[in-house]
Parts: structure tokens; C-alpha cells; sequence
């Protein structure tokens, strides 16, 4: 039926505002169905959609987990990850808001998963019967989103106590800084998919998981392809009592112009852009961690400028956590010299890709398109002062 049929029909059955619920309800279904493949058949409010966890990262999560526990999800929203505990786990989900308590009972049914919804707050529910606890604290309770633990709701302290020393996972936005005395007891693993930091996790107890790969004190940062299949780094045992300073503008380590001297000495020395090799970009979720030194020795490549997050090698390594390209020629950025280098290439279509380099250069040179065949990635980059280019291949 064309939609304005469907428009006027409800508008026939229904008073204006429950046609208008309807219409929304419809519209969020098909925006959700990038995130859930049940999507048509389950219920949002916008902005518990928004705050929700796709499948793929909610059942890669909930496969850490080994098998058959009991899980409280607590803060379990319109229950996108209780849909995924609930394939191999006996869950119960925690929601102070009665309409969103409703909305993930439903759910789940919907999603033909087995579980219970309680509508309650987190700091009243008795925990006595669980094996594991997942805490996903609303980051916007005063309206804004923030990364400020002390704002969550509940906040941090209030999790961390009612966490004890069960196992549990506390789901955090990729820039929420922790306390050097919590880091020590838990495991920080940050997640990507399709080209985005999605998230951080708190692992608490993370010996308890499956494959101890994550361990108490460390860092993992871990790209996901849209089937589940994942790629980590490690933050270096010896190095993880180094600082970080990571924040969602200005990631750590070589991404950052304006770098600590505390983060320069922890970056190995500079090399040079290798003009017959491959640039690499990292991975958002690289930066999040702070891992990008040890991407680099993954790698066998180097940082070339402290001003830009790139790195460059001698041969290609294929990897989930950076993308590749394959270096044609680059120089210092002039006008005439880009065009030049671009006739001589038969570049036609442009990307453009910048970190690091101010938004008003990149308004400068960001629309140039060549007349040529071939389309071709431009890499701009600062060092010191100086600007400069690499015409590539993206791979």
C-alpha cells in the first residue's frame, strides 16, 4: 500500500496522536534495522534506539562471557544487549523507567529469547542470585551526553560498590576516563565497528572470561567486521602504567598536535615518510585506546610526524585496525605542485583525508578534483610548520 494511503488510513482509525505514534514507531523500525536484524518486529523510543547496542557488538560481547551464567542487566534500556545475553545466558534485565522496562520485555519475546524485566532502580535490587552483572549507566541523564563518571546514572562509585567482586562488564563511552586506582583491577577493551569507536568495556574479574585474552590492568582495542569476526591489540604489560591522554577530539599518541612531552617519550623516535611504501590511517578505536605504538610494531611501521596520526612501512600488513595505501608520491602542499602531481598521475576523483591539519586548509584544497581517469585518496598531514601531501591508493 503507498504510503499516503497508509497515512490517510490511520489518520481514519486512529486520533491524531496515536497516528502519529504509529508513524514514529514505523520510522524508527527502519532506522533500526541497521542495527537489529528483528528490527520489524521489536519497539523503540528514540532515544533508547540512540543509547542501544547493535547486534554485532552486543553479541560479541556477550560471547566473552562463558556459557550458561546467570546475568543481571542492569540499566538494560530497550534491551538490545539483554537480546544478545539471552542466547546462551538465564538473564534478567533492571529498568528504573516503567516504559522502557515494557519495551525490553517485549522484545525479547520478539527476538523469541527467554528472560525476565524487572522494573527497578539499581542500587535497590538485590543481586544474590547472579553470576555476572553488565551495567550499561545512562550518559545522559541531566540531557547531554557526557563522559564524566561521576555523571553517569548511577555514577561510577555507586556501580563499582554494588559490582563488589563479582565478575561484571560496565559499558562506558570511548572517552570516559578512569581513575588510575580502578584501571589496576579491571580490563579496558575498546570496541569498533564499521568505521567507528562504538564503545569502551570495564572487564571486572576479566580472568573469568573466556580465552583469558583480557587481563586486569591491561588495554585491548578490537575492530569487528559485520559477521561478528574480530582483530586486537594489546597494550604492552611493561607499559601499562604510562599516562594516556585520550579524549574523543584529540586522540592519544602520535594523533594529537598538541602532544605532552610525557606521550612524545613514550612514542619511539620518528621516521620518514616512506615514499615508495604504505600510509596507514588507524583505526578510531586505536586511537581511543592509546595503543597506537603498539600498532605500530604490528605493523613493522613507524610515525613520521608528531603533529599527524598516520604511519608508514616498507610492506603491506592487512589488517582490521588501520586502512592501507599504497604511497604514489607526495610533497609539500602547493597548489600548483598538487595539480601538477594529480595531471601527472590521470587522477580524476579525489578523496581527502586529513588529521591534525586545521579546518581551514582543508576548506582550501578539500574540493580539488582532477580531470583524469583514476580515483585516488590525498593524505594531508602537518609537521612543525610545515604542510604537506601524499598521493595514494587506497588498498
Amino acid at each position: 500500500m503507498p504510503l499516503l494511503q497508509i497515512v490517510r488510513h490511520l489518520r481514519n482509525s486512529l486520533d491524531s496522536d496515536q497516528a502519529a505514534d504509529v508513524l514514529e514507531m514505523a520510522e524508527l523500525q527502519i532506522v533500526a534495522a541497521k542495527k537489529f536484524p528483528s528490527a520489524d518486529r521489536m519497539l523503540f523510543t528514540r532515544q533508547g534506539l540512540e543509547q542501544s547496542t547493535g547486534h554485532v557488538v552486543a553479541r560479541f560481547r556477550a560471547g566473552l562471557i562463558p556459557t550458561d551464567r546467570r546475568i543481571v542487566d542492569a540499566c538494560c534500556g530497550i534491551g538490545g544487549d539483554l537480546i544478545a545475553l539471552a542466547e546462551h545466558h538465564n538473564v534478567v534485565g533492571i529498568e528504573i523507567d516503567p516504559l522502557l522496562a515494557d519495551i525490553a520485555s517485549h522484545n525479547l519475546q520478539a527476538c523469541n529469547r527467554r528472560g525476565n524485566v524487572v522494573c527497578e532502580s539499581f542500587s535497590k535490587f538485590a543481586f544474590q542470585d547472579s553470576d555476572f552483572l553488565f551495567v550499561d549507566p545512562d550518559r545522559r541523564g541531566n540531557g547531554r551526553r557526557t563522559t564524566r563518571t561521576e555523571q553517569l546514572q548511577p555514577d561510577w562509585q555507586t556501580v563499582c560498590e554494588r559490582i563488589g567482586q563479582r565478575s561484571a562488564a560496565v559499558k562506558l563511552a570511548p572517552a570516559t576516563q578512569l581513575d588510575s586506582s580502578d584501571s589496576g583491577k579491571i580490563h579496558r577493551q575498546w570496541i569498533g565497528y564499521d568505521r567507528e569507536c562504538r564503545e569502551q568495556v570495564a572487564w571486572f574479574r576479566p580472568e573469568n572470561l573466556c580465552g583469558n585474552e583480557l587481563s586486569a590492568g591491561m588495554k585491548s582495542a578490537w575492530v569487528l567486521d559485520e559477521n561478528g569476526r574480530s582483530e586486537a591489540i594489546f597494550s604492552d604489560p611493561a607499559a601499562c602504567g604510562r599516562t594516556t591522554h585520550s579524549t574523543a577530539s584529540s586522540p592519544p599518541g602520535p594523533a594529537s598536535p598538541t602532544m605532552d612531552s610525557e606521550s612524545r617519550q613514550a612514542w619511539p623516535s620518528m621516521g620518514e615518510l616512506n615514499s615508495k611504501g604504505w600510509l596507514y590511517d588507524p583505526h578510531s578505536v586505536v586511537f581511543a585506546a592509546g595503543l597506537t605504538v603498539e600498532l605500530s610494531k604490528k605493523l613493522n611501521a613507524v610515525a613520521f610526524t608528531y603533529d599527524s596520526p598516520y604511519l608508514t612501512g616498507e610492506e603491506l600488513v592487512r589488517t582490521r585496525l588501520a586502512q592501507a595505501f599504497q604511497i604514489l608520491e607526495s610533497g609539500q602542499l602547493d597548489r600548483k605542485r598538487l595539480l601538477a602531481v594529480l595531471r601527472k598521475h590521470d587522477v580524476g576523483a579525489v578523496e581527502w583525508k586529513q588529521r591534525g591539519v586545521e579546518k581551514s586548509v582543508f576548506a582550501s584544497f578539500g574540493r580539488i578534483q582532477g580531470k583524469g581517469s583514476q580515483a585516488r585518496t590525498v593524505v594531508l598531514y602537518r609537521s612543525g610548520r610545515s604542510l604537506s601531501f601524499c598521493l595514494c591508493c587506497r588498498i
